[in-house]
């Protein structure tokens, strides 16, 4: 096993009503050979010493859902950790992530779960639109007939990798629900001399799970909006680490670009 630990990030999500989201991120400069193998390990102790359960998470993702409901209260402990098994016969691990509370973080927890809830019910019930999320792939098989083989940046936007330079781009799409709050349409002299730009902004609400990042794509399944994920605010529930809900800033994608080219319809 190498010294240099692929994950850079990992995230517990509880709801108990669905399943725990566990979500991880990892090192975009990471590049051992594929497939990867990912599997989730639940436990009791820290020291992982017996471990409860496992969860199977693929090779081609950068979530699972825990919907054994092993864990039903706030009082036992549990402990969530990723292994990652690579095709060079390495095996790494993300950090350790406790789910549980003591005596005196629990009532935030409590106040947290509620927020969350009544936040989703908000997007179920009122304000909120179907759509999906295009998690942008950070890593991967590299596509060498779509990047500079100098500086490794994409030259090419196609359909093996959607202008990411990684095979496939993008993970499969994910159900999700948002808020339009806003929105701002300018259109403007292009500066080659190529007629009108017509740039639509919006700022879009959600809740605080799956975790979106910058350059991620979400589509509004209604009429197939595809945006741009610029830039993303969590606001998350102090001492506990749950993110609560994610404001985030976007931009319309332009109808000709490769993207609309990804199929949605079995989503």
């Amino acid at each position: 096993m190498s010294s240099t630990n692929p994950f850079t990030q990992m995230f517990v999500h509880p709801n108990f009503a669905l399943g725990h989201l566990i979500q991880w991120t990892i090192d975009p400069t990471f590049a051992e050979s594929e497939p990867y193998k990912y599997t989730v390990e639940v436990s009791g102790t820290k020291d992982f010493s017996v471990i409860e359960y496992t969860i199977d998470g693929g090779n081609d993702t950068f979530f699972v859902t825990d919907k054994t409901n092993f864990r039903q209260t706030q009082i036992l402990n549990t402990f969530y950790r990723v292994k990652l098994e690579t095709n060079d016969n390495n095996t790494y691990y993300s950090r350790i992530v406790l789910f549980g509370t003591d005596i005196e973080t629990r009532r935030n927890y409590r106040l947290a779960s509620e927020i969350v809830r009544k936040e989703t019910l908000r997007h179920k019930k009122f304000t909120g639109i179907g759509g999906y999320l295009l998690k942008r792939k950070q890593f991967g098989q590299v596509r060498i007939d779509s990047v500079d083989p100098i500086s490794g940046v994409p030259i090419a936007d196609n359909t093996t990798d959607y202008g990411t330079g990684l095979d496939g781009g993008y993970y499969g799409v994910v159900p999700i629900l948002f808020t339009y709050e806003n929105s701002n349409n300018e259109q403007t002299l292009n500066p080659a001399g190529l007629g009108v730009s017509d740039v639509n902004d919006y700022a879009l609400r959600m809740v605080g799970h799956p975790i979106v990042e910058v350059k991620d794509v979400i589509i509004d399944r209604y009429a197939d909006y595809r945006m741009i994920v610029k830039k993303v605010e969590p606001i998350v529930f102090p001492g506990t680490g749950i993110v609560l809900v994610q404001k985030i800033e976007a931009s319309e994608i332009p109808a000709t670009d490769n993207i609309y080219k990804i199929e949605i319809e079995n989503a």
